[in-house]
């Protein structure tokens, strides 16, 4: 059947068509700013002092010494030495800053839109 010039008779049909937007969202990020202590032996050579009893022994000169009758005591002495002393002490040595700043991008974006199209196919009968 064909339609005729003067027909009223119309088809109708809608076409849709997809459409790109692209806009930016913000996702939140948490950062996490941790200190720790790193410590590490240190080997220091430190000078130290001790006090050493020395005894010498030097011949008698002149008259011979009277001997004493009553036993003699012992000599004592308290002698004295420098131990080392190690002392660690917390003071500050470095400020650290942290601060947040935005840094624009470009970031290319593909995507494939899709859009209907009519095919009309007719067939006649013989």
């Amino acid at each position: 059947m064909t339609p005729d010039a003067g027909s009223s008779a119309a088809a109708e049909v809608v076409l849709h068509q997809e459409r790109v937007h692209v806009d930016t969202a913000r996702e939140a990020v948490r950062a996490v700013v941790r200190r720790r202590i790193v410590t590490e032996v240190r080997t220091i050579e430190v000078t130290v002092r001790r006090e050493v009893l020395e005894v010498e022994h030097l011949p008698a000169e002149g008259p011979a010494l009277p001997v004493a009758s009553e036993p003699r005591r012992a000599l004592s002495w308290v002698l004295s030495e420098e131990v080392p002393v190690v002392q660690l002490e917390v003071r500050p040595y470095e400020r650290v800053t942290v601060d947040v700043h935005a840094v624009a991008g470009e970031e290319r974006v593909t995507t494939t839109p899709g859009e209907e199209r009519v095919q009309l196919t007719t067939t006649f009968p013989v």
